[in-house]
């Protein structure tokens, strides 16, 4: 006889794990059942949707035409307000060495449109803090 009388081989099958390896494979399949749908989905206003999707694929594909379809559709499909949300974000991530690129590669009237709102939006006593150092350099200069 292999096992002792006074073992319980039940005992050593749950010791060992095996009643627990059986009973999962008790437990009910995963389905495969599609989930219900997201919140995107249900609530997202299908411009919304488009202009989530085309981000999706600006930065799948990473190429500058890519990026220039991006604005294309953005274009299109968002408010100008959500245009403007959404570039505050982006410009806001930017570290200084990345910022200082974007200003380089910027379109000359690009450049001259942010100089301008940029300069008014400073308050007084900075924009005047400027233009005497500007007026200090042309002088030196």
């Amino acid at each position: 006889m292999l096992v002792a009388e006074n073992e319980n081989p039940g005992a050593s099958a749950n010791a060992t794990g095996v009643k627990e390896a059986y009973e999962a494979t008790k437990l009910p399949a995963i389905s495969s059942a599609k989930r219900g749908a997201s919140a995107m989905s249900k609530y997202a206003k299908d411009e919304h949707k488009r202009a989530a999707r085309s981000l999706g694929y600006a930065l799948t594909l990473g190429t500058s035409d890519a990026w220039l379809d991006f604005k294309t559709i953005i274009a299109a499909r968002l408010s100008k307000e959500e245009r403007a949300g959404l570039a505050f974000a982006a410009l806001r991530a930017l570290d200084d060495e990345t910022r200082a690129w974007w200003a380089a590669v910027a379109t000359v009237p690009e450049r001259k449109a942010y100089l301008w709102h940029g300069f008014w939006s400073l308050p007084d006593r900075v924009r005047s803090a400027f233009l005497a150092s500007v007026k200090e350099r042309r002088a030196a200069a």
